[in-house]
């Protein structure tokens, strides 16, 4: 009676192609995905690099979340709020208003590397006005 039910020597086959060809495409999508124009107001930004000498509490990101805001900075101090020029005069003014929408705004700078220290000192005069207590910088990974 149990002889109807006896297994086969060989082992099933598994066919592994269709879903490397699905992982292969994901892949490829994503990889395309991230090589596109971050839309950012400001292109020609070249970012400091982190080394390996610098501090491990240093946090390196090229991604700004959808719900940051992103201010960039240019060489020559043109400022960028989320790819929108703005002028100096008015930057606070613009942080307060997004500081009363969001009352934890966090911000992440996008500055050249080659940018005076005057400059960002200044900057953070502004955001310290604006009360902005959350800064992140972004840093380019070496």
């Amino acid at each position: 009676m149990f002889e109807q039910f006896q297994r086969s020597p060989k082992p099933p086959d598994v066919n592994l192609v269709p879903l490397l060809d699905v992982l292969m495409s994901v892949l490829t999508f994503f990889l395309i995905l991230s090589l596109t124009p971050g839309g950012s107001a400001l292109r020609n930004i070249i970012l400091p690099v982190l080394t390996a000498n610098s501090s491990s509490s240093i946090q390196s990101s090229t991604l700004v979340p959808k719900e940051a805001l992103n201010l960039s900075i240019s060489v020559d101090g043109r400022l960028s709020l989320n790819s929108e020029f703005v002028d100096w005069s008015k930057l606070r003014q613009s942080l307060q208003a997004m500081k009363v929408k969001n009352a934890n705004l966090d911000i992440y700078i996008t500055a050249d590397e080659s940018l005076e220290y005057q400059t960002m000192s200044r900057l953070f005069q502004y955001l310290q006005s604006a009360e902005v207590n959350t800064v992140t910088l972004v840093l380019q990974k070496k």
